[in-house]
């Protein structure tokens, strides 16, 4: 069975999900680019398309999973990143949400 691979684990997701929270990549969930880099940087031996297809098929709809430890606003980060990135291309971040920049959006929650 030459191919085969375990399941991912939760200790994998997790990295996974790191990594798109540390980068910012929220909007760049559906292009090759950012899952290359991520493979590249990430231990193991997934490659980018696997992480991507999986990332897509199992951990998407999954996302408020707790064993993810997420807030509510990595949560929404990341849902909505992944659906503006279908709908408007690498320009979104840009011209749609310009204030989602998690660092931005956690220091003006902090000052009010």
């Amino acid at each position: 069975m030459s191919g085969y691979r375990p399941p991912y684990t939760i200790k994998e997701e997790k990295l996974i999900l790191n990594y798109i929270i540390k980068h910012q990549g929220y909007y760049q969930l559906r292009g090759r680019k950012f899952w290359v880099q991520m493979e590249e940087s990430l231990p193991g031996e997934r490659t980018w398309q696997s992480m991507k297809e999986h990332f897509r098929k199992q951990m998407i709809p999954n996302i408020a999973n707790p064993l993810y430890n997420l807030s509510s606003k990595e949560i929404s980060f990341i849902r909505d990143g992944y659906k503006v990135s279908a709908n408007d291309g690498n320009d979104a971040k840009q011209t749609k949400y310009p204030a989602r920049n998690l660092d931005e959006y956690m220091t003006s929650d902090e000052s009010d």
